[in-house]
């Protein structure tokens, strides 16, 4: 339903952000590792789940290869988006020409921030369903789309609102396209629509545009971020040093890794007695609940559903899954 379209439509006082055409993804991957895109900016803020500030500088500046690979999952999650972009559009009042999107285009806001944005669509105006949810709004908004797991979705996107890096990227690409408010739509287990809205917020937009200024800084000074204890950063690490290709380095003159070492010795030692910790007190909530699919107590709340996963290959069974939320006063 959505129509295919150049160039999004400027914003209310007449600005467009900069574009680079692109052939192929290739192109695309060369061009992004120029700027800080949506799904980066979180990053920077330190609210991703997803990557560190020493992964994004090694991608950035070509010390780790990229581990953008194109996969089936993610080929046909982005042929799903397209469906679930229409439909949600539609459920909002627009259609194909009121809903636009411009594949090929790489748009970016010029400045020392160098960032850059491929939003999923734009809305052309505000509906009558975004008026009555944000108020007075002008001009276009952006609209990005997230394709959701059922399980994921009540782990991650509590309390009403979206994990907050994808609050983060909608809002970097308002701030890229100059638009004042923006639509963030998501499917859940591929059959529940979510709809939030929201206008742009200055502080945000802000911290962004400042925390990439001094991204793009460091790099030029030669300042690399230290390395954390991020997954992101240990997968980093991995694909910078996939093979042993000298038989031994001397380090006896490093004197932080004897410490480091020692270090890590205990932390393994604390974290098997941890675990074994944890299953045991795991163990005894869920002998407490039982068949139950929640229970309350003093002070928490205990859920406990149980889902029919069904898979290719594999025999379709039923899981559940425990979280424990702690109430606030009581």
């Amino acid at each position: 339903m959505a129509n295919h379209v150049k160039q999004f439509p400027a914003n209310k006082d007449g600005y467009t952000p900069a574009s680079i055409e692109y052939d192929g993804r290739e192109l695309w991957l060369d061009i992004r590792r120029g700027f800080i895109g949506g799904s980066e900016a979180a990053i920077l803020l330190n609210k991703s789940q997803w990557g560190s500030q020493y992964s994004l500088h090694m991608e950035k500046t070509g010390g780790a290869p990229s581990d953008f690979t194109d996969s089936t999952r993610m080929q046909w999650g982005r042929r799903l988006e397209y469906s679930i972009r229409d439909g949600i559009a539609e459920d909002l009042g627009y259609d194909d020409s009121s809903c636009l999107y411009a594949e090929s285009t790489y748009l970016y806001k010029e400045g020392e921030a160098k960032m850059g944005s491929t939003p999923d669509a734009v809305f052309t105006h505000a509906s009558d369903k975004v008026l009555e949810a944000l108020g007075h709004v002008e001009g276009p908004g952006v609209f990005e789309i997230k394709n959701v797991d059922g399980l994921i979705h009540n782990q991650k996107w509590t309390d009403d609102e979206p994990p907050l890096q994808y609050i983060i990227q909608l809002q970097h690409y308002m701030a890229v396209m100059g638009y004042e408010w923006g639509v963030l739509g998501a499917l859940v287990g591929g059959n529940q629509p979510y709809v939030y809205f929201y206008r742009a917020h200055a502080d945000t937009q802000l911290a962004i545009e400042t925390s990439c200024v001094s991204f793009w800084e460091d790099i030029a000074a030669g300042k690399t971020p230290p390395v954390d204890s991020s997954t992101a950063t240990e997968s980093t690490i991995k694909r910078m040093h996939p093979r042993a290709v000298i038989d031994e380095v001397d380090l006896t003159a490093d004197n932080e890794l004897p410490l480091i070492c020692a270090s890590y010795k205990i932390a393994k030692a604390e974290e098997k007695e941890i675990g074994e910790k944890i299953r045991g007190l795991r163990s005894k909530i869920m002998a407490k609940v039982g068949d139950a699919a929640q229970a309350r107590c003093e002070g928490f709340v205990l859920k406990y559903p149980s889902r029919d996963v069904e898979a290719y290959m594999v025999k379709p069974r039923t899981q559940r899954t425990l979280t424990i939320k702690e109430l606030v006063n009581g």
